[in-house]
C-alpha cells in the first residue's frame, strides 16, 4: 500500500534584470587655476578633463530617481563622445581616472575634489598614427559598484563622476549641450535588480486538490513537475512508501 504525503513549499521567483539610459541632469567642468580659486563651466559645448596648466576636471551627474528604491545595481555603462584631439606630451598615452560621488543634482566648486572612489581607469593612445579621432564614442564600463550603490540608496539619489588626467593630458567631451546627434551626448547606462516585493513567491504544493479546491483524488499522478489546475503550482511527489 502506498502512502501519499502532502507538502507545502513557497519558493523565491527569479530574479529581474532591468536596466535604464540616464542624460545628465548636469554636467560641465571645473577649473581650479591656482590664481583666483575655482571656475565652473556648465554651458559649453565640450567638457575639457585636463592636468597642463590650469587643473581642469570634467563633472557629470545622472539623476537615479527612476530606479526603484532598495534595488541592487549590478552593472553601468558610462558613454562620452571625444570632441576634441586627445593628446599628451611626447605622444604619450592618456590615463583619465573616473572617480563617482553622492551628487546633489547641481555643479559645485567641492565636486572638484570627490576623487576619493574610483569608479573606472581608462587609456587611449595620443600619437597621430593611433589616436581615436574626433566623435569617437567611448563606453567605459564601471569597475566599481560602490559609489554607485551608494548614490542610489542615499536621500538625494544623484549619482556623480568626476573624470581627471595626468601627465599634461588633455580629454575633450561632446556635453548635453553639445549640437550634435543624442547618441554623442553623455549617458549612463545602469543594469539593476529591483528589490523583491509581495508577489515575488512562488507556492509549490501537494496534493494538488489543495490549492484550487474541487473534488480530492484518489489517487495522485506520479509525473513530477506536471501542472496543478487553478493555481499552476508545481507537483511534486515528497515521498511514497
Amino acid at each position: 500500500m502506498k502512502k501519499w504525503v502532502g507538502f507545502t513549499i513557497w519558493l523565491a521567483a527569479a530574479t529581474v534584470q532591468a536596466a535604464v539610459i540616464l542624460s545628465p541632469t548636469v554636467d560641465g567642468d571645473i577649473d581650479d587655476n591656482g590664481v583666483n580659486g575655482y571656475a565652473i563651466d556648465s554651458s559649453d559645448v565640450r567638457i575639457l578633463t585636463q592636468s597642463s596648466g590650469p587643473d581642469i576636471r570634467g563633472i557629470y551627474e545622472f539623476d537615479l530617481a527612476s530606479i526603484p528604491g532598495g534595488s541592487t545595481i549590478t552593472g553601468a555603462t558610462l558613454s562620452l563622445t571625444l570632441s576634441g584631439t586627445l593628446s599628451n606630451t611626447g605622444g604619450n598615452p592618456v590615463t583619465v581616472t573616473f572617480y563617482g560621488y553622492t551628487g546633489n543634482g547641481t555643479i559645485e566648486f567641492t565636486d572638484f575634489l570627490e576623487i576619493a572612489s574610483v569608479v573606472a581607469t581608462e587609456t587611449y593612445p595620443s600619437d597621430s598614427g593611433n589616436r581615436p579621432p574626433i566623435g569617437t564614442t567611448f563606453s567605459i564600463n564601471l569597475t566599481d559598484l560602490t559609489a554607485l550603490q551608494a548614490a542610489s540608496d542615499s536621500g538625494t539619489r544623484y549619482f556623480g563622476i568626476v573624470t581627471d588626467t595626468h601627465n599634461f593630458a588633455t580629454y575633450s567631451i561632446y556635453s548635453s549641450e553639445a549640437a550634435v546627434a543624442e547618441g554623442l551626448k553623455p549617458s549612463l547606462t545602469v543594469n539593476y535588480v529591483p528589490e523583491p516585493g509581495p508577489g515575488s513567491l512562488v507556492c509549490l504544493r501537494w496534493p494538488p486538490w489543495h490549492c484550487g479546491g474541487g473534488a480530492p483524488k484518489t489517487r495522485p499522478p506520479e509525473v513530477p513537475g506536471s501542472r496543478c489546475g487553478p493555481c499552476r503550482a508545481e507537483r511534486f511527489v515528497l515521498r511514497s512508501a
